[in-house]
């Protein structure tokens, strides 16, 4: 999760600076992101259409992996920790990639 939130990072801190705007409509992202993540309720609870739905959120995986540690007790399963580790990386390699990318116009829009 945290390579993630870094990836996550570098892509809205890159989006920052060209859009100024970025802020306000971030904190209504976030909002949205936060419904749509299933951290106070159960997937199950909902109708199968819904949980495939939810389940393409990146968020669920992390948020299914700490729920089988704090709920059940237990470790998460290999294949739950191999997917946190590809979104993470993944995230973290494309977010790298988008600052890279355009760090060299930064200096225009400061």
């Amino acid at each position: 999760m945290f390579l993630f939130a870094i990836g996550i990072g570098f892509i809205i801190s890159t989006i920052s600076i060209f859009f100024r705007d970025m802020f306000y409509i971030y904190g209504i992202i976030v909002t949205i992101w936060v419904y749509m993540t299933p951290i106070f309720y159960d997937i199950s609870m909902l109708s199968p259409t819904v949980q495939t739905i939810l389940q393409y959120n990146p968020m669920y995986i992390f948020i299914t992996s700490a729920r089988e540690i704090i709920l059940n007790n237990q470790s998460p399963s290999i294949d739950i920790l191999v997917s946190c580790g590809i979104i993470g990386v993944g995230t973290l390699l494309f977010g790298t990639f988008v600052f890279k990318l355009k760090q060299d116009k930064f200096i225009y829009y400061v």
